[in-house]
């Protein structure tokens, strides 16, 4: 027969809850990367469409920063500073498809030129 031991106390620690700072943060965030996509973009004259969701995505996290730090009910708080942290989500991963938009492009120029480089000329 083998011992029974007490089952370990696991530690409990609250659940992180977003706040107003924590969204005033990630639309910082989030206006920095729309910014910086819309740069990339216009130099590689590419991937501006995708440089305007950044610019969109982190328009609509500044919004819910901003009603996050006016709202007075907790939950609300919570719930504007949760759509902000979610916006800003979506301006990173556009920023990140300006990048895969630019090299895609610039892949393609060289694939183009590695092509008339071979070609005979006529």
């Amino acid at each position: 027969m083998t011992p029974v031991a007490a089952a370990p106390k696991t530690e409990t620690r609250p659940t992180w809850a977003p706040d107003a700072a924590s969204a005033r943060r990630a639309a910082e965030r989030a206006m920095h990367a729309a910014s910086v996509a819309r740069e990339w973009a216009e130099r590689a004259g590419a991937g501006q469409p995708e440089a305007a969701d950044a610019a969109r995505a982190a328009e609509r996290a500044w919004d819910a920063a901003m009603r996050s730090r006016v709202a007075t009910d907790p939950a609300e708080v919570r719930q504007h500073a949760a759509q902000a942290i979610s916006a800003a989500e979506c301006a990173l991963e556009a920023d990140r498809r300006v990048s895969q938009v630019i090299a895609a492009s610039l892949w393609a120029a060289e694939d183009r030129r590695h092509r008339e480089q071979l070609e005979p000329a006529a």
